[in-house]
């Protein structure tokens, strides 16, 4: 995982850009690639806070049937890991 980020401004935002090796995250943690997408929600929702946290597993439970825990578990990953990630 690679934790630099780089701030960009302009006249109206300022922004953080944080670079997340989200297929590499999903297989050496949960050994599925697949999972790289929830991965990112959970780093979109915890850096944004878009979602309520029981919304999101609701939704993924409904969607995700199949491997609903494995998923539930890569979300959860993705927002623990950008908590650990330094923006300063």
């Amino acid at each position: 995982m690679d934790n630099q980020g780089m701030d960009i401004k302009n006249e109206s935002f300022d922004y953080t850009l944080v670079q997340i090796s989200a297929t590499r995250l999903a297989t050496a943690q949960l050994k599925e690639k697949r999972c790289a997408n929830v991965v990112m929600l959970g780093v979109l929702n915890r850096a944004l806070e878009l979602f309520a946290e029981e919304a999101v597993e609701k939704a993924i439970r409904a969607t995700i049937r199949k491997s609903a825990d494995l998923n539930v578990q890569a979300y959860h990953f993705g927002k623990d890991t950008f908590a650990g990630i330094s923006t300063a």
